[in-house]
């Protein structure tokens, strides 16, 4: 997990390269993104991992279809996933924060 740290707190360094948020429509199509996500361990502890992927479809409600790259992918996950990109959440490091990749 790319993070450092900073006086108000934990943050991921490429955060203030980010920019504005684009705008969630068509031209987010082959968009590289990264999203937060938790994962639970089998010692029950919780992990946050940035997921890399590529925006491959765009839906109503800022709902996106994701094409997740390999290295983000865990045994069993679908390939391509359906997420719905959070204005609040834009370039956030919490769970389902969502930036450029």
């Amino acid at each position: 997990m790319r993070e450092m740290m900073e006086e108000e707190g934990k943050i991921d360094r490429h955060e203030k390269l980010q920019g504005g948020m684009p705008d969630i429509d068509e031209t987010l199509i082959n968009f590289c993104i990264e999203q937060l996500w938790e994962f639970i361990e089998n010692d029950s502890s919780a992990v946050l991992q940035w997921c890399k992927g590529t925006i491959v479809g765009v839906k109503k409600d800022n709902k996106v279809h994701i094409k997740w790259d390999k290295e983000s992918l865990r045994d069993g996950d679908p390939e391509i996933t359906q997420e719905k990109l959070l204005v609040t959440k834009w370039n956030k490091h919490n769970v389902r924060g969502w930036q450029r990749a």
